[in-house]
């Protein structure tokens, strides 16, 4: 026949060319010539791959917050420092050590046999995946070091102040490293030639993205609380995060600007997979286009304007709302 149909429910076909080869095309309308309704289909977005949604988007942010706690107060951040804060400082650090416990965790039962885990570092010559779980375990295991060394420093005071400041420094730093590099293995693993829809540098975009969003957001959240429960001023700093927020929004939307446009030119599957998400999933994949641009929108006021107090804490929280929402909604998608 010139044209064949799959089985499935993938919007899609094989038409025979020239050379009576078949080529993958986007179906716009099924075998009975109905076209796709665009929908929401929210019930769908939830399937067994959500444990990868939280575990991604929580280990970006973690990577974030992180880098900008420890740079932050080598730029002029006097309040990141645990001088200034001593009870919100280790709070934090073993909090980002808490819900990254909770990602890996997710991770690790969502693999096929859980208590095998260790075979994941068997291929770290080849594997992108073999990588990120090594990433992500050296990160873990300095930000663990780091966050005793600055959060319960009375466990330490036998060390000499020179041995202790060095240790120090090389477990901040060699968080970051392995922080940057875990991200960068996580999104290898989706850049798949056989898998159009993933293969694409956008992958990139949107998970540097989230590091760049999520890990300043969470950090001025929880700042922003400690600082206004204790009468002081977070307006010094509070534009700074929104800066990184606002980047971090929009080399994501630059990304998926530049996805779905290279998608539709090259068709075949990454095609037909962009249009399900344009009808079957329609209104969420515009929802979420409306977050991106509702967030940026929030983070370019927020870096214009000096607001403090309760206010500032209510703006905060809103745009907090709508990104974290867009983030899952749009990592769901993907």
């Amino acid at each position: 026949p010139d044209e064949m149909r799959r089985t499935d429910s993938m919007p899609i076909s094989y038409q025979k060319d020239d050379k009576g080869e078949y080529q993958p095309q986007v179906a716009e309308k099924s075998v009975s010539g109905q076209k796709a309704k665009v929908e929401w289909n929210l019930d769908k977005l939830s399937t067994r791959e959500n444990p990868l949604v939280i575990f991604t988007l929580i280990s970006q942010a973690v990577v974030g917050a992180f880098i900008l706690l420890f740079i932050g107060p080598m730029i002029g951040f006097e309040t990141l420092t645990p001088e200034k804060n001593t009870i919100a400082w280790p709070m934090f650090l073993f909090g980002l050590i808490g819900i990254q416990t909770i990602a890996m965790v997710l991770s690790t039962m969502h693999l096929g046999k859980p208590h095998r885990f260790y075979r994941a570092f068997n291929n770290l010559r080849y594997s992108p995946v073999s990588l990120e779980v090594a990433g992500i375990a050296v990160f873990y295991n300095f930000i663990g070091a780091f966050t005793l060394l600055t959060g319960l420093p009375q466990l330490f005071v036998w060390l000499p102040d020179s041995i202790l400041h060095l240790l120090i420094t090389i477990s901040g730093w060699g968080a970051i490293v392995s922080g940057i590099a875990a991200i960068y293995f996580m999104h290898k693993i989706y850049r798949i030639p056989a898998r159009p829809f993933w293969n694409h540098w956008q992958v990139f975009t949107s998970f540097y993205g989230s590091v760049l969003t999520l890990g300043p957001l969470l950090l001025a959240l929880v700042y922003g609380f400690v600082q206004t429960a204790g009468g002081e001023s977070w307006s010094h700093i509070a534009p700074v995060f929104a800066v990184i927020i606002s980047i971090g929004i929009f080399i994501e939307i630059v990304g998926l600007y530049a996805h779905q446009n290279d998608l539709i030119k090259n068709g075949g599957e990454g095609a037909a997979a962009h249009y399900e998400q344009t009808t079957k999933f329609g209104n969420t994949y515009l929802a979420r286009n409306l977050g991106l641009f509702s967030g940026l929108s929030l983070a370019i006021v927020m870096m214009m304007i000096e607001l403090d107090g309760l206010p500032a804490i209510v703006l905060w929280s809103g745009a907090g709302l709508i990104i974290i929402a867009t983030a899952v909604t749009g990592r769901a998608l993907f």
